[in-house]
């Protein structure tokens, strides 16, 4: 298929892999490029930015406050089904 797209011709084709990796080769009328393709497998793509990290890193902090405070209010309070030692 071949369409244009904001004034830059758009080109698709099939491409079958071979041992797991893919290329393209395009050619110019000048230049031969080899153009290898890839795919992400991960499970949340980037492109990450410092404010990713940072809300990844408060959202962790307060994941690990809120069950530090359920621990230590359940001992606290007497709800903890553990025996206390006595000796």
């Amino acid at each position: 298929d071949s369409f244009i797209v904001d004034a830059k011709t758009e080109i698709r084709m099939p491409v079958q892999p071979s041992n797991g990796r893919a290329g393209v080769t395009i050619d110019d009328g000048t230049t031969l490029y080899g153009v290898p393709l890839e795919t992400t497998s991960t499970i949340v793509a980037g492109p990450f930015t410092a404010s990713d990290a940072q809300a990844a890193g408060l959202g962790g902090g307060a994941g690990v406050a809120v069950v530090t405070i359920f621990l230590v209010a359940k001992v606290v309070y007497g709800r903890s089904e553990e025996p206390e030692r006595l000796a």
